[in-house]
């Protein structure tokens, strides 16, 4: 009598597995719901994928870089963070990150431009 008391309540807090409905409010499935979550995990193991490939090429490009230039630009970096103060440092850092694609741009444009194409 006591024990079908107990599973009496356990039931009454338990889901029942026959309902196909998160919730009253919401009613999506548990197959939507399912689908959301795999297509969310793909989503996120591309987002790894790409990360990882782009740390690889990162470390294939310093790897390319004789240590004297990465410890002498970390010097300067530096000495930079010193004198000027960490804020315009990392303003004059952000600002050197958002001109470079357009710095190199420039420089591949005027090296076709010069080779006559």
């Amino acid at each position: 009598s006591w024990q079908r008391a107990i599973v009496g309540s356990l039931a009454s807090v338990e889901p029942k597995r026959t309902q196909n409905v998160c919730c009253k409010e919401c009613k999506v499935s548990r197959r939507q719901l399912i689908e959301k979550i795999d297509s969310l995990d793909r989503q996120l193991g591309l987002r790894a994928e790409v990360i990882s490939l782009v740390s690889q090429h990162a470390h294939h490009t310093l790897g390319r870089i004789n240590p004297a230039w990465l410890l002498g630009s970390g010097a300067l970096a530096g000495v930079l963070a010193n004198r000027l103060g960490i804020g315009s440092t990392y303003t004059l850092g952000m600002t050197g990150v958002r001109l470079f694609p357009l710095a190199q741009n420039a420089f591949n444009l005027g090296r076709n431009f010069g080779a006559g194409e």
